[in-house]
C-alpha cells in the first residue's frame, strides 16, 4: 500500500461540507491501478468517497496522473490531513462519485450517489429536475427522496435568458466601434469555459484568461498584468468593468486600470476608492462610451 498526505486548510475558500476537493496526484509506475484501487480517509479515520479524472498512464496501464477530487469536511477556519491511499490490495469501501450517466435522445440523466439529475436537450435547460435521495446517503436521514426544480438557466423565454442575449448585442456593439474586448475570471479551468460556451460569447472576446491556467487570481496586480500582455493594451488605454469591489475595481485600480463598477451584486464600502465610473446595468456600457473623453 501508498500512502501520501493532503495537506487543506479553510482558507483555500473550502468552507462548507461536502465541498469536491480537487487534488492533482502523479504516481510512480504501478503504484495506482485505477480508481477501483485507490481511497481517501479524512483526519478523523472515515473513508470518504472520491472521483479519479485520469491525464495519463503508465506503459503497463496504471495511472500516471490524476486529478482526486473528494468531498472536504473542515470546520471554519481549521485544517486537516487527509490520507490518499493506492495499491492492489486497497479495496474502497465509500460509494464513488464517479456519475452513472443514461444517455437518450431527450433527455441526459446523471446519478452521481444520492443525487440524480435529468437535463433536456432542448431549451438550453442545464438542469430540469434533481433529486436527492437521503436513503441513499448512508441511511443517515432515511426520510425519503426530496425533489428540487433548480433554475432553468439560459431557456429560451427566460429573463436570464434575455439578459445573456442582451450582453452579446453589446459585446457586438463594443466590436463593431473597433474596441477589443477580453475576459478575465476567478475559477476552474474546465467550469468557467462551460460558462463562456453556455454563453456563447467566445466568439465575442478577443481575450479569455482563467485563473487556474494563469496560475493566479483576481485581484493580484499580475493577473491583470497578463491580461494587459495577452491583450496587448496599455493602462491607459484599458477600461475593467466588472461587479466585485476587491477582485475587479481595487485589483485594476492598483495596475492604474481605469475601472467601470456593474452596481446591484455586492454593496460598496465606504472606506474603499470609488470606482471611476459605475453603471447600473449593461445596456449603460454603450451609452458610457459615447460620451467624449
Amino acid at each position: 500500500m501508498h500512502t501520501r498526505n493532503i495537506q487543506v486548510s479553510e482558507k483555500d475558500g473550502y468552507k462548507h461540507s461536502g465541498v469536491a476537493y480537487p487534488v492533482k496526484v502523479s504516481f510512480n509506475e504501478g503504484e495506482c491501478p485505477g480508481p477501483e484501487t485507490t481511497r481517501v480517509v479524512h483526519p478523523d479515520g472515515s473513508e470518504l468517497p472520491i472521483q479519479m479524472d485520469v491525464s495519463d498512464r503508465w506503459p503497463d496501464g496504471s495511472i500516471r496522473e490524476a486529478d482526486v477530487l473528494f468531498p472536504l469536511r473542515l470546520p471554519f477556519g481549521r485544517s486537516g490531513v487527509y490520507t490518499l491511499e493506492t495499491g492492489s490490495n486497497i479495496s474502497p469501501a465509500a460509494d464513488q462519485l464517479n456519475p452513472v450517466t443514461i444517455d437518450d435522445t431527450a433527455i441526459l440523466t446523471i446519478s452521481q450517489g444520492p443525487v440524480t439529475c435529468t437535463v433536456r436537450r432542448s431549451g438550453y435547460s442545464v438542469v430540469d429536475t434533481a433529486e436527492f435521495n437521503r436513503d441513499v446517503w448512508k441511511g443517515r436521514h432515511p426520510t425519503g427522496a426530496r425533489i428540487a426544480r433548480p433554475k432553468a438557466y439560459l431557456k429560451p423565454g427566460s429573463s436570464a435568458h434575455g439578459r445573456q442575449a442582451r450582453l452579446r448585442d453589446i459585446l457586438r456593439d463594443v466590436q463593431g466601434r473597433d474596441i477589443g474586448t477580453g475576459l478575465l475570471t476567478n475559477g476552474g479551468t474546465k467550469t468557467q469555459n462551460t460558462k463562456v460556451d453556455l454563453l456563447n460569447i467566445r466568439g465575442l472576446r478577443d481575450v479569455i484568461i482563467v485563473s487556474e491556467e494563469v496560475e493566479c487570481r483576481k485581484p493580484a496586480p499580475e493577473t491583470f498584468q497578463i491580461a494587459l500582455t495577452q491583450a496587448k493594451s496599455d493602462t491607459d488605454e484599458t477600461w475593467f468593468v466588472g461587479d466585485h469591489q476587491i477582485n475587479d475595481v481595487k485589483g485594476a485600480r492598483d495596475v492604474d486600470i481605469t475601472t467601470v463598477r456593474m452596481t446591484g451584486s455586492h454593496d460598496w464600502p465606504e472606506s474603499k476608492p470609488p470606482p471611476q465610473y459605475e453603471i447600473d446595468t449593461p445596456d449603460q456600457l454603450s451609452l458610457l462610451l459615447d460620451i467624449p473623453q
